[in-house]
């Protein structure tokens, strides 16, 4: 079992009473800056949670998957370029094609060998160094080469701890993996009692597990294990298997290694070898002269010539985190910034003519300065509710110099300049404006593959204190939710979240369940899942619905919606008592009834029609809510609405409308989940309520005109739950509704209906 999270020493009343309160700020229109996460707030009244539950979820939903943040780099982002690097699936039964495919080209370093007669012997290894280096492949490699013919490899989550490790079985043969291993929060030897006996289960099991970690996890000074420096394979022998058959001049090989030796990730030179498998000689000596980055340099050489002279660099640093942004935003926050010049160059007092009127004249002067900028670029970005007019936004002249701005200021500048910029971030987060948010979030995600101490100590711990206000709480998420898209960040980001949820105040158990239910859960699903389980089992009061937000996070993402439907099933089977019961089949009705807020639609049916052969995923959950009486008509409803959706949305191979199928197989699964004495009693209840619908939207649509293409109104607000008390409530035809009562009636012959 993973260690259990302290409980406060509050009573569970306490988040009820009226001195605790702290409804969210309302979601009016924000700023033009695109929107705003609320007013600024009252510091001290932040980090609890108000008492209407589900009205904090819609406002969460609204602020993070119904923002209009133009411009912003919300969500996604890598480095200096705003491209999500999501990074492999962290979880999960590898495909045969994609263990070939990695450790088929794979090239062994001097060290894979005494590696690999280890992992033969002792069955488990420890692979630890820096991210990028080909720690995962090579672990791949070592298991397809061990592991029994046939058997798989299973990679297990970063957040799996080693207790959970020792009390999970192993099956014979199969090769297991976990990339990124986090640090638990136990102390060393209760980490190396649990890791001991999970080493002994693998080896007892006659299976194999390869754990990859940083240089300095605690893991890798275990005695129960033998730990390697893993170090990356020389890019022209990377290059050489990944060319295959195709032929190319040794001297071209080593031309292209040459430049990617220092600083380049396996995955890059991997990148580069298929595309020089492919390329003509021209092209191959444009990708020559592509990889020659000299961004660092020549940021560092723009350095060296300012002097860190003010404005300068003040001008350069504000857009590290501004960048894509209006200029008139930027320039906005710019000034502001000035204000504190005298924190971080205490030489320089602005209070004097002389200086006063340089500093003046040079800001007077910046915007005609940036045209020869080295650095900067001003951008027309037409904005469509503008009339397509365009507005001057400002960004890097190159994508890669942003990370390396704020890499360089880091080495370059002292403790007072960072005191200034914290200064004026924090004002940043305390303003509301969610695209200017976002983007300082990305600058801080920067800052922390530097700095990780200074952004953790700094910005984090004070925003997700219980002094903390709503709006520094969004800002805290913004960051976690961009490091969690940044490759190499994700694995930091999860273990700060976690310790927020095991060891963290109360106002921090509730921002890492926001987290969980976001962009940190759809990076790690499995870590996130068994997270939010212990936060609902601890008491969390937004825990329980937080299974159903991180559900419609994922049900666009392949299969991984089921990885939440399987968790509420086992919290379901697992309650013994009617409150304990109540509150879990309300987060099952939430979850079957929460809408995607950009399309409208049930997320339970998009992740049907997504994976249609797992048309019965859902099946118990529905048919524990139809048994319980008091939860039979809001479970109705929202499987009215999903099959409404499915009736409008399933389309078949040829592109033709043709919901039937995965219908009748969504009826068989009810039925068959169902007491067979309940099916019948099914059939009254769905009608009426199907009837009802009918009716509604017959009434709306004589007051308010069309209710649109697909049928039904759109939904009223993200999070909107069809089997709640709002409007959205849309009928199914009497004939596809037929179908599925069949199907449910009789769910051993298939072909009814």
């Amino acid at each position: 079992m993973a260690p259990e999270a302290p409980r406060d020493k509050e009573s569970a009343s306490d988040g009820d009473s009226g001195q605790e309160e702290a409804k969210r700020p309302d979601s009016e229109p924000g700023a033009e800056t695109g929107g705003a996460a609320g007013p600024r707030s009252d510091r001290g009244s932040a980090g609890r949670v108000p008492p209407d539950v589900r009205g904090d979820w819609n406002f969460f939903l609204q602020t993070f998957h119904g923002m209009d943040a133009r411009g912003s780099v919300f969500g996604v982002g890598t480095p200096g370029s705003g491209a999500a690097e999501l990074g492999p699936r962290s979880y999960g039964r590898m495909g045969e094609a994609e263990v070939a495919k990695v450790s088929g080209h794979f090239a062994e370093p001097s060290c894979f060998a005494e590696i690999r007669a280890e992992l033969q012997t002792e069955r488990v290894v420890i692979l630890v160094g820096p991210g990028g280096t080909g720690r995962r492949a090579a672990a791949i490699t070592l298991l397809d080469q061990v592991k029994a013919a046939g058997a798989p490899i299973v990679a297990l989550a970063p957040g799996t701890t080693v207790d959970q490790l020792a009390a999970r079985t192993f099956d014979a043969g199969v090769g297991y993996l976990i990339a990124d291993m986090i640090d638990a929060d136990m102390s060393q030897e209760n980490a190396e009692f649990h890791w001991d006996i999970a080493c002994r289960a693998v080896r007892d099991a006659g299976t194999y597990l390869i754990v990859t970690a940083a240089s300095g996890a605690r893991i890798a000074r275990s005695a129960a294990a033998r730990t390697f420096t893993w170090r990356r394979p020389a890019a022209s022998d990377v290059l050489r298997k990944h060319l295959g058959r195709a032929v190319v001049a040794e001297s071209v090989v080593d031309e292209v290694a040459c430049a990617l030796e220092h600083g380049a990730t396996l995955g890059k030179i991997a990148e580069t070898g298929q595309r020089m498998a492919t390329a003509t000689p021209e092209q191959v000596a444009d990708l020559i002269a592509a990889l020659a980055d000299n961004d660092p340099r020549e940021v560092a050489d723009w350095l060296d010539k300012v002097d860190a002279a003010i404005p300068e660099v003040l001008e350069v640093a504000a857009l590290a985190f501004t960048a894509g942004l209006s200029e008139r935003l930027v320039d906005q926050e710019l000034r502001r910034f000035r204000t504190e010049i005298a924190k971080f160059a205490p030489e320089v007092d602005p209070t004097k003519d002389e200086v006063r009127k340089e500093i003046d004249l040079r800001f007077r002067q910046v915007r005609k300065m940036r045209v020869e900028h080295p650095l900067l670029a001003v951008r027309d970005v037409p904005l469509a509710e503008l009339g397509s007019i365009p507005i001057r936004h400002l960004d890097f002249a190159k994508a890669g110099y942003r990370s390396h701005v704020i890499a360089e200021l880091w080495q370059r500048l002292d403790t007072d300049f960072w005191a200034a910029i914290r200064w004026w971030v924090h004002e940043i987060a305390d303003s509301g404006e969610l695209s200017l948010m976002s983007s300082a979030a990305t600058g801080l995600a920067l800052l922390a593959q530097r700095a990780p101490d200074e952004v953790i100590e700094r910005y984090l711990d004070p925003w997700t204190a219980e002094s903390g206000s709503w709006n520094e709480q969004i800002m805290a998420l913004l960051v976690i939710d961009q490091m969690s898209a940044f490759g190499d960040m994700g694995t930091l980001a999860l273990q700060i979240v976690v310790h927020w949820a095991t060891h963290g105040s109360r106002s921090q158990r509730l921002v890492a369940t926001y987290a969980f239910s976001g962009g940190l859960g759809a990076r790690f699903p499995v870590d996130a899942t068994r997270r939010l389980t212990h936060l609902a089992d601890q008491g969390e009061p937004l825990a329980g619905h937080g299974h159903a937000v991180l559900f419609m996070t994922l049900a666009g993402q392949n299969a991984d919606g089921a990885l939440v439907l399987g968790e509420l099933q086992r919290r379901m089977n697992r309650q013994r008592d009617r409150p304990s019961t109540d509150r879990v089949l309300d987060s099952v009705v939430f979850l079957l009834g929460i809408c995607n807020p950009r399309s409208g639609r049930p997320a339970i049916a998009e992740f049907l029609m997504a994976n249609p052969d797992r048309g019965g995923a859902a099946a118990p959950l529905w048919a524990r809510a139809f048994v319980m009486r008091p939860w039979r008509e809001r479970a109705g409803a929202t499987l009215l609405a999903a099959l409404a959706t499915i009736e409008q949305g399933q389309r078949d191979q040829d592109g033709q409308r043709n919901p039937k199928p995965l219908v009748r197989q969504i009826g068989a699964a009810i039925g068959t989940a169902l007491p067979p004495e309940e099916r019948a009693g099914l059939r009254p209840d769905l009608v009426a309520a199907n009837q009802r619908s009918k009716r509604r939207d017959r009434r709306r649509g004589e007051d308010d005109g069309p209710v649109g293409e697909r049928g039904q109104e759109a939904a009223t607000g993200p999070g909107t739950n069809p089997g709640g008390s709002g409007p959205t409530r849309p009928a199914v035809s009497p004939e596809l509704l037929e179908v599925f009562l069949n199907a449910c009636a009789h769910p051993e012959n298939r072909e009814l209906g």
